[in-house]
């Protein structure tokens, strides 16, 4: 059987990527992503490959286990700040990186600016979730909403539709409220 790669266009039998050890281990770990995160990883990691030159299987493995340690605990640290970063901020960064290919210097040599990308939107969605939570305090019962709770509603709508791409269930009402409230604590 052969196999081809959609970021790179190289193609191998399986039992070469398969046999080899750096392949395999790379593999389970992307087995540990979210599908629709993995699949975006693998494109991002061609940003990693050198010009004429395939990204070598060892390369390949540390990368990804740079990358499943830094998405497995859910924050990330940037510039001496700590970040909420979901599932669905690590689908739209990965996704950047791979629209904005052409305006970056390649190969990449770090994961810097992926991380600067995520602390962005990360900033974002703090700023908006403590915008909606002071506004609250200032609502009255029964009052129109303002333009920042629309704005929070319009996060978390943001976060379901990038759950439902992911095949995840949405966000319970509880759950809006703590990730609301998340976001918000980590950005003081």
């Amino acid at each position: 059987m052969r196999l081809t790669c959609r970021s790179c266009g190289a193609t191998g039998s399986a039992e070469t990527v398969f046999g080899d050890a750096d392949a395999g281990a790379a593999l389970l770990l992307a087995g540990e992503l979210q599908p629709a995160v993995a699949r975006q990883v693998w494109a991002y990691l061609a940003l990693f490959r050198p010009r004429e030159r395939a990204l070598t299987w060892s390369r390949t493995h540390k990368l990804l286990a740079e990358l499943v340690e830094l998405i497995r605990p859910g924050t990330i640290r940037r510039k001496h700040a700590d970040y909420v970063v979901t599932q669905a901020m690590w689908l739209q960064a990965l996704e950047h990186m791979t629209t904005v290919r052409d305006s970056l210097t390649l190969p990449l040599k770090s994961h810097g600016y992926l991380l600067d990308v995520l602390a962005g939107y990360a900033d974002k969605s703090a700023a908006l979730a403590e915008r909606d939570q002071e506004q609250k305090i200032r609502d009255k019962p029964g009052a129109p909403p303002s333009a920042s709770a629309i704005t929070a509603r319009q996060l978390v709508h943001f976060e379901n539709e990038a759950r439902k791409r992911l095949k995840m269930a949405p966000l319970t009402a509880d759950e809006e409220v703590a990730f609301i409230a998340k976001s918000r604590d980590l950005s003081l």
